[in-house]
Formats: structure tokens, sequence, C-alpha cells
């Protein structure tokens, strides 16, 4: 048990004393400057014609031969691409008026309007219509 002692001593005695909590008599308090970059004053930074703020601008902005070199290397590896969200535009979309909120409720069984009030006091605050791929199946 003194030998283990003996180790943990020895192997305080190598950590920096900042490490452990205790302060050098005689230096202050403050902190230490970072080693981060210094920030330059007054100098403009205006967004370039791709839309990013900052100072280089020089690098290039991926073109569409960029992005369809891409998308067949995914290809090729056997990645697919998530399909566009366009397939929801081409939905036949149901243009009959919705029915009105009170008549929606009236068609939720009582206990089961009850139940969520008391749970989880849900409120009814409108009628939407949402597309069926939006809805779990």
């Amino acid at each position: 048990m003194a030998a283990l002692e003996a180790r943990l001593i020895a192997r305080g005695a190598q950590i920096p004393s900042a490490y452990r909590g205790e302060a050098d008599i005689g230096q202050s308090q403050a902190p230490k400057e970072s080693a981060a970059e210094p920030v330059e004053e007054d100098v403009p930074v205006a967004p370039a014609e791709n839309g990013i703020v900052g100072k280089d601008d020089s690098a290039p902005w991926p073109g569409t031969a960029d992005e369809a070199s891409f998308l067949a290397e995914q290809r090729v590896q056997g990645i697919v691409p998530p399909a566009a969200t366009a397939g929801l535009a081409n939905e036949a979309t149901d243009l009959s008026p919705l029915p009105s909120l009170e008549e929606l409720v009236q068609r939720i069984p009582a206990e089961a309007r009850a139940a969520l009030d008391d749970l989880f006091r849900a409120k009814f605050t409108g009628v939407r219509r949402v597309s069926k791929k939006m809805l779990k199946t």
C-alpha cells in the first residue's frame, strides 16, 4: 500500500500546478490569452456572388457537372439518392371542401376525447388536408 501511495505522490508531482488547481504565488488569476487567431477590427466583409460570407471567395462553388459526376459515382457504389419532393406536387389533389372542426371532433368517441383531454390536454385547433404519402401506413 505504501508503494502505491509513493507512486501516486510521484505522479502528482509531475502534473503542472495549473492542472492540480493550485496557483503559483505572485501570479494573478487572469485567464491566459488563447491561441486563437486575433480578430481584425473594422474589416468589411461582404457576401460573395454565391451568397457565402467570408474573406476567401476564391473557392469555386460546385456546378451542375460536379453534381452529376457525384451522383453517377454514388450510383456506381450502389447508393441510391433520395427521391425528389416533386412527387408530392404530382399527386392528385382533392379539392372538395373540408369538414368543419366541430364535425370532426364529434366523430371521435366521447371516451377517447375525455382520455385525450385528461392525459394530454389536447386541443383541436384546425382542419388541414395532408398528402397520403405523409401518412404512415
